[in-house]
């Protein structure tokens, strides 16, 4: 009887783990491996029902690259991106890197293994960088250097962006700042943990113009993501199956490789 009970237990533990738990007790490689293959399967099988833009990352329906401005700022934007927010549908960090002309991106958790990243992080002086990340050392963005080049956003969940602080030693290294949000964002799509909490295309913006003292600047980007709201949600109210199935496809990449940060291309 005990072996039998021991038996069962195994089964069910077994059954409960993600598919690729199971393909990395076999190689390690093949989750990633498989991960990549199901994406650009996923999509070239939808590609026919669904025509899709790889530029803004959205459904053709849903496309912003008509919208999507390019300006230039003063000091560069380089965002720190989690893996899990790269194909999030109403992610703003996308749009934002692809309106902002002197903006870099980069994707990871832990950016001390991430050799561009070091790369690039070497070749401005420790002065004039800044991280926005409301630390207990945080200063007002407003006391930030004049002459400021790189102000480097992490953009993801409240619990990724802690993450990625924490495994990422080299980002302690660097001055942080904070600003406070004159109104409450606008994200109706998605819930903020807290209402001071905003987007990460409000986060840039509200920085740039703190820092290039025009309140007024950066408007375009705004309505990129107040399009992308409206757009969303029209599309979730006349398409309810649509948003179900595509939080299974998600729920599905995520286990077959992106929950553990793998950086995979599509080409």
């Amino acid at each position: 009887q005990a072996v039998r009970v021991l038996s069962l237990t195994m089964k069910v533990q077994t059954r409960k783990m993600s598919k690729k738990s199971l393909l990395q007790m076999r190689d390690p490689g093949k989750g990633v491996s498989k991960a990549r293959d199901y994406i650009k399967g996923k999509f070239k099988s939808d590609n026919e029902q669904r025509p899709f833009c790889f530029r803004c990352w959205k459904v053709e329906a849903l496309c912003l690259c008509s919208v999507i401005p390019q300006l230039e700022s003063a000091v560069r934007i380089t965002l720190l991106q989690h893996p899990n927010e790269r194909y999030m549908p109403v992610n703003t960090a996308r749009f934002t890197h692809l309106g902002l002309t002197n903006s870099v991106m980069y994707h990871g958790i832990d950016f001390n293994q991430h050799q561009s990243f070091m790369n690039d992080l070497a070749t401005f002086p420790c002065e004039k960088i800044g991280l926005l990340f409301p630390s207990q050392s945080a200063r007002p963005l407003e006391e930030a250097p004049k002459d400021l080049q790189n102000l480097y956003v992490v953009d993801g969940t409240w619990n990724e962006a802690k993450k990625m602080i924490y495994n990422s030693q080299i980002l302690h290294e660097v001055p942080h700042y904070v600003f406070t949000p004159q109104k409450e964002s606008t994200y109706r799509i998605r819930k903020e943990p807290k209402k001071e909490f905003v987007s990460t295309v409000e986060a840039v913006v509200t920085s740039l113009r703190i820092l290039e003292g025009d309140p007024q600047a950066y408007g375009e980007l705004l309505h990129v993501f107040d399009v992308m709201v409206e757009n969303q949600l029209h599309y979730i109210q006349n398409n309810p199956q649509q948003r179900h199935r595509d939080f299974v496809e998600r729920r599905k990449a995520r286990r077959l490789g992106f929950d553990e940060g793998n950086d995979l291309e599509i080409e």
